[in-house]
């Protein structure tokens, strides 16, 4: 009953002789406790060879003597056809040496038919089918593992002898190592280590440690066959038969180079940005430092200035003024009128002087020609200023469009000035050279240049503690934080180079202040609009003080032909009293609030161009004269000077362009 369940094993009798076959399928029925057999048979060799063709067998039972064929060719023509189908030899012969070759061809086993019997021949059949399934497994797992070594080009996969030789080499090992098959099989693995580990005994190393603990890893250099190295990480594991007995081993190596430099990158990048960090923090406490000296000496030089101001205006302005009082003092009790303007002579001399240090101290405290003018007018100011030093200051720029924010100029302005007194000081040269440029359209160079003794710029050769490196921190600093750079460039005996770079935007405000301040529409109207038919001169006095408007009144409504037919208080209201008044003269002030008289100048001169216009400013300085001409004013006048001077120069303008 249990053969009805067992599986059927189909096999081909390839047996010319009928009695033979039959014999082996009687044989085949006696096995008892065996599968059953489902038997074909082929009589001749090439039957055989058709039925294969079709027919799909367990097992090949195969008489070696035929008609066709005889002894081993019959073998050998069989496994031509089907190599994979097992194969066993039923022969009349008992030659020993013939079974082994036939073993040899592919064979499984061998029946002499002389002692053929029934368990004999079943059991030898089943081996035959058991053996060729566990050799398929076999080669099917090979197949299998070499297809996963053999196409895993990333890695190399290395078996070595119990002695190091090595005994397989995939395809990746020969891309890695750039060795061919036939090169490295046999050959001792200590070929793809460095001369030095193998001096060192590296290789049998790995050896020894795999086989104690199986299965070393590690990472070191190994070479390829060109002699080029190669970061690799590799594992030698120890390879032990079922008894656990060492038969061999196996490496395998990946290429970890990239990994290497990018693992040596980031170290680098980690060490710099230690460096750097400590080179920050060094800088940073230098500056810490350098901040709290500066602290402790702008106090002490804010309190030294507060003591020189006062000193200046205790031993100088107000002296002046108290002699100035005693003159005016001495005058009242005086009758005789020669020795009365004589002291009111010498009053006003007095007064005059005054004025020019209160113009020259005010100056000193805050760059008012900045505001007005400019940068490009105030670093000119400050250089006719340093003339006065000895120092002769070269300022190239007069062409370039300037709207900077209060800020940035002001800032400018002051590390330029900073540069020249370290020029005046420190340099040993009466010459510098001041170039404005604008790098784009975003960021405005500055650049002060000399050709002195210059200096060593290191912070650990010079002394910290001098006036001139906190100057130049300070620049520094304030650039950097408006977002600007300081370059500077020094030899010894050459000169300096100082680049100041800062980027500018589209001024948010406009640099000169115009103050919003309520401006009274009224104007003093001394006349009606239609001139008379006196000859005296029409004066517009325009001035943003109603002291000094009076004043000016005063000292002009007291010739005898002037007549000051209105006041204005700023550009505008001067342009509309020009209209209204048409005057013959407009004594016009600089600077006043919503339009500055150089504007105001400007748009009259285009509307009424016959009207004289003279400029009136505190600042004396050529530039301003040359401004109130290029604006159109026929001549220009300073505030602080003689009375007599305006009324002279309001006569004389007035004569010389008098229609005929």
């Amino acid at each position: 009953m249990s053969n009805l369940h067992s599986p059927t094993h189909s096999i081909l009798l390839v047996e010319d002789n009928p009695a033979d076959a039959e014999l082996v399928r009687e044989r085949l029925k006696d096995a008892s406790g065996m599968s059953p057999f489902y038997m074909t048979r082929a009589s001749t060799l090439n039957e055989a060879l058709t039925t294969l063709q079709t027919t799909s067998f367990d097992v090949i039972l195969l008489d070696l003597n035929l008609p066709e064929t005889n002894g081993l060719e019959t073998l050998k023509r069989i496994r031509s056809a089907n190599s994979v189908i097992p194969l066993v030899v039923l022969t009349v012969n008992e030659d020993e040496p013939l079974a082994l070759e036939a073993i040899k061809l592919g064979a499984q086993d061998y029946v002499p038919k002389s002692s053929m019997n029934a368990v004999l021949l079943s059991r030898i059949l089943h081996y035959a089918i058991e053996r060729e399934k566990n050799d398929r497994i076999r080669r099917d797992s090979e197949r299998k593992y070499r297809l996963f070594v053999d196409g895993a080009t990333g890695l190399a996969f290395v078996m070595l002898d119990l002695h190091g030789n090595i005994t397989h080499w995939n395809s990746g090992a020969e891309r890695l190592f750039g060795y061919p098959e036939d090169a490295a099989l046999h050959k001792h693995f200590s070929m793809l280590f460095t001369d030095e580990d193998q001096r060192n005994g590296r290789p049998e190393n790995e050896l020894r440690r795999a086989e104690a603990v199986e299965k070393g890893d590690d990472d070191n250099w190994l070479v390829r066959a060109d002699g080029s190295r190669f970061w690799a990480s590799g594992a030698v594991t120890a390879i032990r038969d079922s008894t656990d007995h060492l038969i061999g081993f196996a490496k395998v190596v990946r290429d970890k180079s990239a990994q290497k430099d990018a693992r040596d990158k980031l170290a680098e990048l980690n060490r710099t940005l230690e460096e750097r960090v400590i080179q920050r923090t060094q800088e940073l406490t230098r500056n810490q430092e350098r901040l709290r000296a500066m602290a402790s000496d702008l106090t002490v030089t804010e309190q030294r200035e507060r003591r020189r101001l006062a000193s200046d205006l205790h031993d100088y302005l107000a002296q002046l003024l108290v002699v100035c009082r005693l003159k005016l003092g001495q005058g009242q009790s005086l009758t005789d009128t020669e020795s009365l303007i004589k002291v009111i002579q010498e009053a006003d001399a007095l007064l005059d002087q005054s004025l020019t240090y209160t113009r020259t101290l005010v100056s000193q405290l805050s760059p008012t020609c900045l505001y007005e003018f400019g940068l490009y007018a105030a670093l000119v100011w400050l250089g006719s200023e340093m003339r006065k030093q000895g120092l002769t200051v070269n300022v190239n720029g007069a062409n370039l469009s300037l709207n900077l924010p209060e800020d940035q100029a002001v800032l400018i302005f002051q590390s330029v000035r900073e540069l020249l007194y370290n020029v005046l000081k420190h340099s040993g040269v009466n010459e510098v050279t001041v170039n404005l440029a604008m790098q784009g359209n975003n960021h405005l160079i500055i650049e002060v240049e000399d050709f002195g003794c210059g200096f060593i710029d290191n912070a650990e050769d010079r002394n910290e503690q001098s006036p001139t490196n906190f100057g130049l921190f300070s620049i520094r600093e304030r650039l950097e934080a408006l977002g600007g750079e300081m370059v500077l460039n020094s030899t010894l005996q050459k000169g300096t180079h100082v680049l100041l770079r800062i980027p500018v935007e589209k001024g948010i405000e406009e640099l000169r202040p115009h103050t919003a301040r309520p401006t009274s529409v009224r104007a003093v109207e001394q006349t009606p609009s239609l001139r008379s038919h006196s000859e005296k001169i029409r004066i517009l006095i325009v001035d943003d003080h109603k002291m000094v408007r009076e004043g000016f009144c005063h000292i002009l409504n007291s010739q005898l032909d002037f007549e000051v037919v209105g006041e204005a208080e700023d550009g505008i209201q001067a342009m509309t009293l020009c209209e209204s008044l048409r005057p013959d003269v407009i004594v016009m002030d600089l600077h006043m609030p919503n339009m500055d008289g150089l504007e105001a100048t400007r748009r009259i001169k285009e509307n009424i161009p016959e009207t004289v216009i003279i400029g009136l400013s505190v600042y004396d300085t050529p530039d301003v004269a040359r401004w109130f001409h290029e604006a159109g004013a026929e001549t220009f006048v300073t505030k602080g000077g003689p009375a007599e001077s305006l009324v002279t120069m309001v006569r004389k303008s007035w004569h010389q362009k008098k229609p005929a």
